[in-house]
């Protein structure tokens, strides 16, 4: 699977364990075992499969830095996400975060700003990388969880 190079390094890491790809019009699902999404399939061939595992590549010419198994497959609106998918697709939302907090804060207010802030992050990062399909557009996304395989 194709990444910019600084993704291939943090799912080397182990820092991004959540990529999302858009839906494709052609693009249907088979349900796998326990009910849930088993496989991506473009017409009669297979795209992804949870348990497969798939090449690790820097660009379309590069070889595979390393390989990761797929653990999950979910189909979601791009802006159905949460501070922790956010962190998950490797950006460090707490980081991000002011060391102070107004005393007055309630904890909801705090758990408002967190997702506030970690939407903020995961568009600016979505949108330099996705021209056709940019945040504000909402598509449908597939939710690939996975796992470096040494």
């Amino acid at each position: 699977m194709i990444f910019a190079k600084q993704h291939c390094q943090m799912i080397l890491d182990g820092t991004k364990t959540q990529i999302r790809r858009v839906v494709k019009p052609w693009e249907n699902t088979t349900e796998g075992t326990a009910g849930d999404i088993g496989y991506v399939c473009t017409g009669i061939s297979m795209k992804w499969a949870v348990g497969k595992t798939y090449a690790i590549q820097p660009g379309v010419t590069a070889y595979p830095v390393g390989r990761f198994r797929l653990t999950s497959i979910e189909k979601r609106l791009l802006h159905d996400l949460t501070a922790d998918d956010v962190q998950a697709s490797g950006i460090d939302v707490m980081g991000h975060l002011p060391m102070m907090v107004n005393p007055g804060t309630t904890k909801k207010q705090l758990e408002d700003f967190i997702l506030w802030t970690a939407k903020r992050l995961f568009a600016e990062e979505w949108n330099m990388n996705n021209h056709k399909h940019p945040w504000s557009s909402n598509p449908c996304v597939w939710v690939l969880g996975l796992e470096v395989v040494q």
